[in-house]
C-alpha cells in the first residue's frame, strides 16, 4: 500500500499543480458565479432554471477535467520519460496503473466537492428569493454529486485503459470524449430500437451495431439523476443501488483490462 500510495501522492500533486487543469477549475468557478444572471431570465422556475443550469455548468467542468487528467494520466510520464524511472522501481505496472486511477479519483472528488458546495449556494440563495414550487431536495443534492462522481470515475476508468496502450497523447483524450457520447445515447437508442419505431427503415447491421454498443459502451445516462432534484421528483432506492453497482462493476472490469494492458506494453 506504502508504493501505491505514493503514486498516488504524486499524482494528486501534480494534477494540482497542473496549469491547464487549474484555469479549467477557475472557468467552473466562473460559469458558477453567473448562475444567478442565467437564472434571473426566467420569469417563473427561476430557481429551477438556477438549479440545471449550475448542475449541468459541473457535469461540463467534470467531463473537462476527467479528460485533460485521464487522457495526460500516463502518456505525460512516457513522454518525460519519468516511466523508465517507475518501472525501475520495486513496484509493480498494476500498482502504478492503481495508483494514477486513485490519484485521478482524488483530484476528481476535492474539485467536485467545491464545485458542488459553491453551486449549493448559489441555488440556495435564490431559492430564498424566489421559493420553488416544491421545496428543493437537499438529500438527492447529495445523491446527484455522488453519482456524478462514480460516472466520472468510470470516465477515468475507460481513460485509464486508453493509455495503457496509446502512444500518443491527443489519441486517449479523443477516444474517451468519443466514448462519453456513445455512453449518453447508447440507451436511448435501445429504446427507441425496442419500440420498433420505422424498424424496417434501420439495417440490420445497424441495428445489431446499436445493441452491441449498449452492452460494450458504459450507459452513462443511467447516472443522470439531475431532475429529480430540479423538479423535486422521487428515486427508487432499488434502481439507484443497481446503477452504483453496475458502475462499480464496470469500473473494475476497465482496471483490470487496462493493467493487463500496460503490463505487457513495450516502454522500451
Amino acid at each position: 500500500m506504502g508504493k501505491i500510495y505514493a503514486i498516488v501522492r504524486v499524482t494528486f500533486l501534480g494534477g494540482v499543480r497542473d496549469r491547464t487543469l487549474f484555469g479549467i477549475f477557475i472557468l467552473g468557478l466562473l460559469l458558477l458565479l453567473t448562475i444567478p444572471v442565467f437564472s434571473y431570465f426566467s420569469m417563473r422556475q427561476t430557481t429551477e432554471v438556477a438549479a440545471g443550469y449550475a448542475l449541468s455548468v459541473i457535469s461540463l467542468i467534470g467531463l473537462l477535467l476527467t479528460v485533460f487528467m485521464g487522457g495526460n494520466l500516463i502518456s505525460r510520464d512516457i513522454d518525460r520519460k519519468g516511466i523508465h524511472t517507475v518501472v525501475t522501481l520495486p513496484i509493480s505496472r498494476s500498482q502504478y496503473m492503481v495508483g494514477k486511477f486513485i490519484g485521478l479519483a482524488l483530484l476528481l472528488l476535492v474539485s467536485l466537492v467545491i464545485l458542488y458546495l459553491l453551486a449549493a449556494i448559489a441555488v440556495f440563495v435564490i431559492s430564498l428569493q424566489y421559493p420553488p414550487a416544491k421545496p428543493l431536495p437537499w438529500k438527492i443534492y447529495l445523491m446527484v454529486g455522488i453519482f456524478e462522481y462514480v460516472m466520472l470515475l468510470v470516465i477515468s476508468a475507460v481513460a485509464v485503459l486508453l493509455n495503457s496502450f496509446a502512444t500518443s497523447t491527443f489519441l486517449p483524450m479523443a477516444l474517451t470524449l468519443v466514448v462519453y457520447g456513445i455512453g449518453q445515447s447508447t440507451a436511448l437508442v435501445k429504446d427507441y430500437l425496442a419500440k420498433g419505431t420505422n424498424a424496417e427503415e434501420i439495417s440490420p447491421v445497424i441495428a445489431v451495431v446499436a445493441k452491441a454498443s449498449y452492452y460494450i459502451f458504459p450507459n452513462l445516462s443511467a447516472f443522470d439523476i439531475k431532475n429529480a432534484f430540479v423538479y423535486a421528483l422521487p428515486v427508487h432506492l432499488p434502481y439507484l443501488m443497481m446503477v452504483l453497482l453496475y458502475g462499480m462493476f464496470y469500473m473494475g472490469v476497465v482496471m483490470f483490462m487496462a493493467t493487463f494492458f500496460f503490463s505487457r506494453r513495450d516502454l522500451t
